[in-house]
């Protein structure tokens, strides 16, 4: 959530307005994004939010909130880039095939899979996502 706030400096006692606090989203997620520069502060949770209202709780703090509401635009903003950044999909094909007995009969119950290239996929699948990376999967029998 991101709260459109009025704060109080406790040193000069000087009042500014639309400082954005978020709270309950890390600020990795946030960082090196367009909206980073508009952050003022970012809060673990709500108790550390509660606790910067009126500055009673915590006089070490430098500034206090006088008042408060939710920025439901910029909240919804946020919410939308969270989700962009941690919805990334991919897909791999599960390979493999049912193996035949010394008769030459196919037995259904048996499956035998193909993990070496399965995971050749999912390196060249995930190697898709940033050049800078490099990929590496090893697959070991028992």
């Amino acid at each position: 959530m991101i709260y459109n706030a009025t704060i109080q400096w406790k040193d000069n006692g000087n009042i500014e307005d639309n400082k954005l606090i978020v709270v309950g989203v890390p600020e990795e997620l946030i960082m090196g994004t367009y909206m980073d520069d508009d952050i003022f502060f970012y809060c673990e949770d709500s108790c550390e939010f509660v606790s910067k209202i009126g500055g009673k709780n915590n006089e070490s703090e430098e500034w206090h909130i006088l008042s408060s509401r939710l920025d439901e635009e910029q909240t919804t903003r946020l919410m939308m880039m969270v989700t962009r950044k941690e919805t990334k999909q991919i897909t791999i094909s599960v390979m493999g095939y049912h193996p035949e007995d010394e008769n030459g009969n196919v037995d259904e119950s048996k499956m035998v899979y193909d993990f070496e290239e399965m995971a050749n996929e999912f390196e060249q699948k995930l190697s898709e996502l940033d050049d800078t990376a490099v990929v590496m999967c090893s697959i070991e029998t028992k």
